[in-house]
């Protein structure tokens, strides 16, 4: 029923969404190597395209020494890591993901206690904040002191350099976390500073506006460019209200109250309208040896060959994900389509990449139309969408 008629991995399958109704989801992923022809920054497909994640892959957490637990111990003693890769297998996302995955690196290659690192995408923009090594610390007075941050080359991007983390609970053999990044540094959770160690390691990711706290102790926000996991605050509460009972009585659902954002894999502040193709994409203090990257998007149309009662349609597929490696310097999109099992009862389903100027030898197509704002509103347009090219078709 699904054929992928591209050189790229793709996936097609089956999900309940949009209120619970049957979807043929499909995904369509292409992975580049940013390298530079000619005094620019292009991007070329990579020979051997990576699988799709099909599942979150964790970073690993090694055990302490003398903990009892063997070598590699993902996320036993610490209770969490963060992301090494997150998982594509997903069946709709109502805006596009941009993740970075890399170093921050210091401007000309010089040691620095703090620079800022970033990205640019049209009028959207963010940067954070990275330091050097540095601690809160107690002088001999008892009272704490932000000691300056130690000059650092690079700073991997990495939540276990954001603030967050996971302290022993007051009840013994319990541990108290930080529901918005349970791998991070920073958090004390009930525990006093007054009943801290002398020394205490300060995150080394912050948001620029943000004024590191002259104690431990104080929240702050979470800060940082990668994958956030499925049972990490706020996505965890984007599921809406689990009801078990009806779940044990009629099956899994989605809540009545499910936010289609919780397939968003990026911090909300990284979330942006479907990506165009052809858009500009900048990279500030993220590439070893180059303080300034700047580089267009693939020119490709994705599509989907939808045949049903005898006809077809080709509805676009859009590209939701761009997940930039800085250390491999390689580029993924994702495109992603959900076609209506009740409207369309198609017979099969083909995805295909082209370039528009082929497709459209008299123009562009015309523009989509703008995105609504509220996630409620997306979901109805989406339904609405399915609905309407089905009646023209």
């Amino acid at each position: 029923m699904y054929t992928n008629l591209t050189k790229y991995p793709g996936l097609g399958f089956r999900h309940h969404i949009h209120g619970n109704r049957l979807h043929h989801c499909l995904i369509l992923q292409a992975t580049y190597a940013l390298v530079r022809r000619a005094g620019r920054w292009v991007l070329e497909p990579l020979e051997e395209q990576p699988a799709l994640a099909m599942t979150d892959l964790f970073r690993p957490v090694m055990a302490a020494a003398g903990s009892g637990k063997p070598g590699s111990d993902a996320r036993a003693l610490a209770q969490a890591s963060s992301l090494q890769r997150e998982s594509e297998l997903l069946p709709f996302k109502p805006h596009a993901d941009v993740l970075i995955n890399g170093d921050a690196i210091a401007p000309d290659g010089l040691a620095a206690g703090n620079w800022l690192a970033g990205v640019r995408i049209g009028g959207w923009s963010k940067l954070l904040k990275v330091s050097g090594p540095r601690n809160w610390e107690r002088d001999r007075h008892g009272k704490w002191r932000l000691s300056a941050p130690e000059a650092a080359e690079r700073v991997p991007l990495l939540y276990e350099h954001a603030y967050g983390g996971t302290v022993a609970s007051a009840q013994a053999g319990e541990v108290e976390a930080c529901d918005e990044n349970p791998c991070g540094i920073g958090y004390l959770g009930q525990t006093t500073p007054e009943s801290s160690e002398a020394v205490l390691p300060v995150p080394a990711i912050e948001y620029p506006d943000d004024a590191t706290p002259a104690e431990p102790g104080r929240i702050q926000r979470v800060a940082g460019f990668g994958a956030i996991p499925m049972h990490w605050q706020p996505r965890a509460r984007r599921l809406g209200t689990v009801d078990i009972d009806a779940i044990r009585r009629d099956g899994p659902a989605y809540p009545d109250d499910f936010d289609p954002a919780y397939w968003q894999t990026a911090p909300a502040d990284q979330w942006l309208p479907y990506l165009a193709r052809g858009q500009e994409v900048e990279l500030f203090n993220l590439v070893e040896g180059e303080p300034k990257v700047a580089f267009d998007l693939p020119r490709w149309l994705g599509f989907a060959a939808v045949r049903s009662g005898g006809s077809n349609r080709y509805p676009d597929m859009r590209v939701d994900t761009l997940a930039i490696d800085t250390l491999a310097r390689t580029v993924r999109l994702n495109w992603r389509l959900a076609v209506a099992d009740e409207v369309d009862r198609p017979d099969w389903i083909g995805m295909e990449l082209a370039i528009p100027e082929v497709l459209y030898p008299d123009g562009e197509p015309a523009p989509p139309e703008p995105q609504p704002e509220t996630q409620s509103g997306r979901w109805r347009a989406a339904m609405a969408r399915d609905q309407g090219e089905e009646r023209g078709a």
